[in-house]
């Protein structure tokens, strides 16, 4: 009998490792507890999220992330946090297969759809300023879009209370004493702040756009000094602050925040459209929905201890040859 057992839920498949036969049967039979595939784990715990395209490098990089997680302490040894592999539909059974074969974490691929536009955008009328390498023209941008505001109206994340999301080319290189949980737990959002945008061209009218939709709404900042910070900031070098989002923990029920619900509409999916005209990045809006919505001791900006990226896995891995990050 094989150790990885699939599951179709709706529009994802689920794999989990080290499940007894019973449960296995229940499973392919999808009857009883077992057919929900999240059941062994408590309501309103931690959730892994992360984005992957199928290229063979990025699901490496992937497994190598994967394998990471055995650094983070914070988990329930009995039920760690599982991980939603937010994908475009088009791994393979045999990527899918050998992502969960990595870790003995809960897996879940929740599909998402990269082919749609907010309405009233015009992709055939825009330029597309800002190319990645291996991705679609418009990839970059819906990512961006993803991370802002679709993911928080993914039915998956209805049972988890926090999402820590990580990249596909990050990792963990030595032992966190709390993650994936918050340190404290009356936070809402933890990243590490790391300066400033210095692509200037993508943060064209955000700041003033923030302006005008706060006033619109009635509203003032919750935090008045990263507001003011980011105001001084544009004012005097044209540019915003921003979060390393690569990683990031984040309250649900915050996200959700109907104020919040609706300022992320705001930036993804109405005029000016500046996720798609000047690629407003999810780092600096990050930055604004702090500033605007949640006091300053609710967020931690210090960096996430033992955590890594990109280059920093690559030289993880090489100083360690024979073992896995």
């Amino acid at each position: 009998l094989a150790a990885l057992v699939y599951v179709q839920l709706d529009s994802w498949i689920v794999s989990r490792k080290g499940l007894r036969l019973s449960n296995i049967r229940r499973i392919l039979a999808g009857a009883g507890e077992e057919s929900d595939p999240f059941a062994h784990l408590p309501e309103d715990g931690p959730c892994i999220a992360i984005l992957v395209t199928n290229k063979a490098k990025d699901v490496e990089e992937l497994k190598r992330a994967l394998r990471s997680l055995k650094f983070l302490q914070g988990d329930s040894g009995e039920t760690p946090a599982p991980v939603l592999i937010f994908n475009e539909g088009n791994l393979s059974n045999e990527q899918k297969k050998a992502i969960g074969d990595t870790t003995h974490r809960t897996v879940a691929f929740p599909e998402v759809n990269f082919n749609s536009f907010p309405e009233g955008f015009n992709p055939d009328s825009e330029e597309v300023k800002f190319h990645v390498k291996g991705r679609s023209d418009w990839g970059y941008y819906h990512m961006i879009r993803f991370w802002v505001s679709t993911i928080w109206k993914h039915p998956i994340l209805e049972r988890f209370s926090t999402v820590m999301r990580i990249d596909s080319d990050s990792c963990f290189t030595a032992e966190n004493s709390f993650l994936p949980h918050f340190k404290h737990p009356n936070m809402v959002y933890h990243s590490q702040y790391v300066g400033y945008e210095d692509g200037k061209e993508f943060v064209t009218g955000l700041f003033d756009f923030a302006e005008e939709w706060m006033e619109e709404e009635g509203l003032y900042p919750s935090n008045p000094m990263l507001w003011q910070f980011a105001k001084n900031l544009w004012e005097t070098e044209s540019t915003l602050p921003l979060f390393n989002t690569n990683f990031e923990v984040t309250r649900k029920a915050w996200m959700q925040h109907p104020g919040v619900t609706k300022w992320h509409n705001a930036l993804t999916d109405s005029a000016p459209f500046g996720i798609y005209k000047y690629r407003w990045g999810d780092a600096v809006m990050r930055f604004m929905t702090a500033a605007m919505f949640s006091p300053n001791y609710r967020i931690d900006t210090s960096a996430p201890e033992g955590y890594a990226h990109k280059l920093g896995c690559s030289e993880a891995a090489a100083s360690a040859p024979g073992k896995t990050v």
